[in-house]
């Protein structure tokens, strides 16, 4: 009889244990970081070769360039929101995979640079990146998503997509003055 209630204790407390573990796991996936969603090959977006792009960058030629990779929350939750602002303003981006297998550390350490350079001296380099070039002393850019959003945790709420979305249609007006 006492061997039995052991058994039965135990089964009891695995159940427990996965059912805990699921829970969490649905949680997690409901409320954590990115949507999931990152669709790059919308007709907003221009691919070229990553050389190609950080060639035109480095030049400083007029044009808005996006820079992230998909598995990135804060990529995530921002690419939706690019896309839309540039369909609205009638605007295209180049696009670059900072993870794929056609970027290199030699790229790498271009954007590294120009980004020292011209963006700050005193931040490091993350992702998402956008930079708008309007032409070669007039550069705007957007890092990330919103202060205070940590893309790890949560997705965006309502307010923070209407303030990202503010932000990068304002962006997109100045470029297009």
């Amino acid at each position: 009889m006492e061997k039995n209630k052991k058994i039965i204790y135990g089964i009891l407390i695995v159940l427990g244990m996965v059912a805990l573990l699921t829970f969490s796991y649905l949680i997690t996936q409901k409320s954590g970081g990115g949507t999931g969603e990152y669709n790059d090959k919308t007709s907003q977006f221009i691919h070229r070769n990553p050389t190609v792009t950080i060639n035109k960058l480095e030049k400083r030629e007029k044009g808005i360039y996006y820079f992230g990779f998909p598995t990135c929350p804060w990529c995530q939750e921002l690419l939706p929101v690019f896309d839309s602002s540039l369909k609205t303003n009638k605007l295209k981006s180049f696009v670059v995979n900072t993870r794929g297998s056609n970027y290199s550390s030699k790229e790498n350490i271009k954007l590294e640079t120009f980004f020292i350079h011209h963006i700050s001296e005193k931040k490091r380099l993350t992702v998402p990146l956008i930079i708008m070039i309007k032409n070669k002393k007039d550069i705007r850019t957007h890092i990330g998503t919103v202060p205070g959003h940590n893309a790890e945790f949560t997705k965006m709420n309502l307010s923070q997509k209407k303030k990202l979305l503010a932000e990068l249609n304002d962006m997109c007006k100045w470029y297009s003055k």
